[in-house]
């Protein structure tokens, strides 16, 4: 029976404090950013997620918005051993903090994986780096 059952929808991003998985400050804003070109903050209708403009829905399933909230890659990060790592993070990211590039690099050196290093991208936030316009980014 539960199989058969309509699945319940979240909301992907949103402001602080709502019910959706990405609520950091500036997530809704700079997912809307990389969406599509059309979205327009104004015609999101909230009761469906729905944008007016285009078929794109802010929301995720709930067994996605469940793997989101139980997905944790740093305790895999050991896992990986004699691979040269780079790892990106966006300095001014909020969602993936530089903190914990650094911190998998010291897990990676401690699993023994030597050739690790973490590239951070100044003035870059988590959404800059999927635009078709960043082509340029410095460390």
């Amino acid at each position: 029976q539960f199989v058969f059952q309509k699945p319940w929808y979240i909301a992907l991003a949103g402001p602080p404090g709502s019910a959706s998985i990405m609520q950091n400050p500036n997530d809704y804003e700079g997912y809307l950013s990389i969406a599509e070109p059309d979205v327009d903050d104004n015609t999101v209708d909230n009761n469906n997620h729905q944008n007016s403009k285009t078929t794109w829905k802010n929301a995720a399933d709930g067994w996605s918005a469940l793997y989101a909230l139980l997905y944790r890659p740093m305790n895999r990060i050991s896992e990986i051993t004699n691979i040269p790592t780079l790892l990106i993070a966006a300095k001014d990211d909020k969602l993936c903090r530089v903190e914990f590039a650094q911190q998998a690099r010291r897990r990676l050196l401690a699993a023994s994986n030597k050739e690790s290093d973490v590239l951070i991208l100044a003035n870059t936030n988590h959404f800059d780096v999927y635009k078709q316009d960043s082509t340029t980014f410095t460390k």
